[in-house]
């Protein structure tokens, strides 16, 4: 299947990548969510990038189908060596100012990327900026279990183990990788953490009020199962290391304020 573009196209506000592998089951709701932004402004064009790594499960069948239907639908299905190398693939291919990634097991709220849209659009030419919104976390058993709201980003924070943020839940410009890189294709579990260390040096952030989507804990997921093995805070931990290895002097003395600030902030007494 071609992802190419047509080239006399405008380059679009948002491109979304989603990487998939074997999916199918939840394809056509991920699809499907971010239909609703489709036309409602001009100014407010997207792309939906779904790179698919050769599934055996009818993924590519209905990728193909909805490709016809859908002409914001580029798709692309071929071999690769895991979700990063797909991130990887559609940010290049991608033509829009700013990137989010949509797990194909997650959706948007339609309410949500409208507002989201709306903000980038004043955001256009800023790539300084990362756009962070709230986000809806059900469990495997489909239960909505907690809402994440409005965490103060940084790069202290993230050396501290603090994830704040989702990658459904924030929109950075494209651009940015022409100074951190690409994501990680060796790191198949903390390729977003690593990646959102290296963007903290170059993004502040821009915070909206509101669910951009849902992210589902889907049984058998990577997500699930590294939090059902333990593994996660591990691997987690080991790419926060490797980073605090690299600090500067400075940096070093600012991490260890912001670990007393916290330490501060937990005797604080409770206002109850």
């Amino acid at each position: 299947m071609n992802a190419k573009a047509e080239p006399s196209a405008a380059p679009p506000l948002l491109s979304i990548v989603t990487p998939v592998f074997n999916g199918r089951a939840h394809l056509q709701a991920c699809i499907d969510s971010a239909l609703p932004a489709l036309g409602s402004d001009p100014a407010l064009t997207i792309e939906h990038l779904i790179i698919d790594g050769a599934s055996s499960d009818g993924s590519a069948e209905l990728l193909a189908e909805q490709a016809r239907r859908h002409p914001h639908l580029r798709v692309l299905s071929e071999p690769d060596s895991g979700q990063p190398e797909a991130i990887n693939k559609g940010v290049r291919l991608s033509r829009g100012s700013f990137v989010c990634l949509l797990n194909a097991d997650d959706v948007f709220d339609p309410r949500g990327l409208q507002a989201a849209l709306a903000a980038l659009a004043s955001l256009r030419h800023r790539s300084d900026r990362i756009l962070i919104g709230n986000l809806a976390i059900r469990n495997a058993a489909g239960e909505m279990i907690h809402t994440t709201r409005h965490q103060p980003f940084s790069l202290y924070r993230l050396l501290l183990g603090e994830m704040p943020i989702n990658p459904l839940s924030y929109f950075y410009p494209r651009s940015l990788h022409e100074c951190i890189g690409w994501y990680d294709e060796q790191d198949h579990y903390s390729h977003d953490i690593d990646f959102l260390i290296r963007a903290a040096r170059h993004l502040r952030p821009v915070h909206l009020d509101a669910v951009i989507g849902e992210f589902r804990m889907v049984a058998g997921s990577k997500t699930l199962t590294t939090i059902e093995d333990g593994t996660l805070q591990q691997r987690k931990l080991a790419v926060i290391q490797r980073h605090r290895r690299q600090l500067s002097s400075r940096e070093r003395l600012l991490l260890n304020a912001w670990r007393l600030r916290n330490r501060l902030v937990g005797l604080r007494p409770s206002s109850r």
